[in-house]
């Protein structure tokens, strides 16, 4: 009946928890053994077959039936007291029969293979107006005195299916649901950070085509250029998942900056720890932010400059304000004494005429002239600076003699030297310069004046000129009563009378005319004073080409 050279195990499988479990049982071993043990041995398989919970059936290499048990009828719609079908063929859907007969063939040619569980599928469509799902499990090949022999188990698992058919469709719809998410994601290895999947979104965010990404480093792919926070380089299991999020700064395929919000939470797959990132484009929203904040700081400037120009209109007006103050009071009090003079010489004037003396009316007569001089030279003074500060007054270079100017000057300035002063002047070279005539007279003048005014009778007041290749320099000195250190910073401001000059007649414009007409012709101009010994004013300008 067998070959008493061969041990026979059958595998079977029983129901534990609904799962197969496979049993192996020793039913014959024959090494030269008597009649008594083979029988013993087929009725120990023939009670353990026909008793079997789960279907199984014997056939041989044709495919004809050796054997079926009753679980197998069963599972196949066949009456218990039917005939047996003859071939396998009648029991299996034909798409599954060569699937079959190549896992016998494996099985025959390699009858000591561990694997001992090759499944095959033989019936997904209806059976008998029953959808189910039939299992052929090939367990064995069993060698016999009149050929090979296959057993199998048969099983019926339309619920796992069902169930299995559930989890694809559930999987299917996790996968779709991830390539079609509007929101860029990518699946991340934790292990080396490389890319093993990516959705339709991130590939199209970045610019890359299906498949380019996988298996490149996460690094590579969003190309970094700004700051990030660095992602945690592994993740305890057991540990709560924490979802990251902040801003990154990167770059597409072909270089374009874009701004992503990420974040990123761990999952586990066959206990391989993965991330999740999602990248959110915020390139929109950051320039946005970034127009918004350039624009907030244009108008934290333009408020700034327009707080600034407010303070300064405000100083201005303030000035303004003070200005007018001071011009009431030194106009009331310079225009004052002059024509208290002019009233009372022009009342005098009029007895003497009436005497006929003729000296007497003489002097009133001068004292009238040198107040109404004195208030000519004061409304010229105002008249100056209105000028100016209105930009009414223009250079107008013209050319001229350098001695010539400086005579002229003299001759000038003494109408209004005190009794005994005169001024002497050096000029290191007789030239014909380039410059505004008029503004540099007047500006000497004015100085010359000063200089008079305060210093005794009887003085000298010396003016040099000095001409270099491409500057003159004009030099006034007096011995008068010098300028005190603490108001020397102040000097050239409007209206501004030193401390020991208050009681010479002046309106303390002078010195600041004298500054502004020196800017207009791009001049400079210093001095130097020493209290009860003198000043020397020093201007420098430019020649004209």
């Amino acid at each position: 009946m067998f070959r008493n050279t061969s041990m026979i195990r059958v595998t079977y499988f029983i129901d534990l928890n609904h799962k197969p479990c496979k049993k192996t049982i020793i039913i014959l071993n024959t090494v030269k053994t008597g009649i008594q043990m083979a029988d013993q041995s087929v009725n120990i398989y023939k009670s353990f077959f026909d008793n079997s919970v789960e279907g199984m059936i014997i056939f041989d290499t044709d495919g004809t039936i050796v054997n079926i048990n009753g679980p197998a009828k069963q599972l196949f719609k066949i009456d218990r007291n039917a005939p047996a079908p003859q071939n396998i063929k009648e029991l299996i859907n034909p798409k599954y029969y060569d699937e079959l007969w190549r896992l016998c063939d494996a099985r025959h040619n390699e009858p000591t293979s561990e694997n001992q569980n090759s499944c095959l599928v033989i019936s997904d469509e209806p059976a008998k107006g029953n959808k189910s799902v039939v299992c052929l499990y090939l367990n064995n090949h069993i060698l016999t005195e009149s050929g090979s022999l296959f057993s199998a188990v048969v099983i019926d698992e339309t619920e796992q299916w069902k169930n299995k058919e559930e989890l694809r469709r559930y999987h299917a719809w996790l996968e779709k649901s991830f390539v079609s998410n509007p929101v860029a994601q990518v699946i991340v290895r934790s292990e080396d950070k490389t890319i093993t999947n990516a959705n339709d979104r991130f590939l199209s965010l970045f610019g890359y085509k299906p498949g380019e990404v996988i298996g490149l480093p996460v690094e590579t792919v969003l190309r970094q250029y700004g700051a990030d926070e660095q992602t945690p380089a592994t993740h305890n299991r057991g540990e709560k998942q924490a979802e990251h999020e902040f801003e990154l700064s990167t770059r597409t395929k072909d270089g374009s900056p874009i701004a992503v919000l990420k974040s990123y939470v761990y999952i586990e797959v066959h206990d391989i720890p993965y991330e999740l990132w999602t990248l959110i484009d915020i390139t929109d929203q950051k320039r946005a932010e970034d127009e918004l904040k350039r624009n907030n700081e244009e108008l934290e400037l333009k408020v700034t400059k327009r707080t600034r120009d407010l303070a300064h209109l405000l100083e201005r007006e303030q000035r303004m304000n003070e200005l007018k103050s001071r011009f009431v009071a030194t106009a009331s009090h310079e225009f004052r004494t002059p024509l208290t003079t002019i009233l009372a010489s022009t009342g005098l004037l009029e007895n003497y005429i009436e005497l006929q003396d003729s000296e007497k009316c003489a002097k009133h007569i001068s004292r009238i002239k040198s107040s109404v001089r004195l208030l000519t030279d004061i409304l010229e003074d105002f008249l100056s600076l209105d000028k100016i500060e209105h930009g009414q007054v223009k250079p107008n270079i013209t050319v001229f003699g350098l001695r010539e100017f400086a005579e002229q000057s003299i001759s000038e300035a003494e109408g209004f030297l005190k009794k005994g002063q005169h001024i002497t002047y050096a000029l290191n070279e007789d030239v014909r310069i380039k410059q505004d005539a008029g503004i540099l007279k007047n500006t000497v003048l004015n100085l010359l004046s000063n200089a008079s005014k305060y210093s005794d009778a009887n003085g000298t007041i010396h003016w040099n000129l000095s001409v270099q290749p491409e500057k003159i320099t004009l030099t006034i000195s007096d011995n008068g009563i010098g300028i005190p250190a603490d108001d020397q910073p102040y000097i050239f401001s409007r209206f501004f009378r030193a401390r020991n000059a208050e009681v010479i007649q002046g309106t303390g414009l002078g010195l600041n005319i004298v500054k502004k007409y020196v800017e207009l012709l791009h001049g400079k101009i210093s001095f130097a004073s020493t209290e009860n010994e003198g000043t020397t004013f020093i201007l420098e300008f430019p020649l004209p080409h």
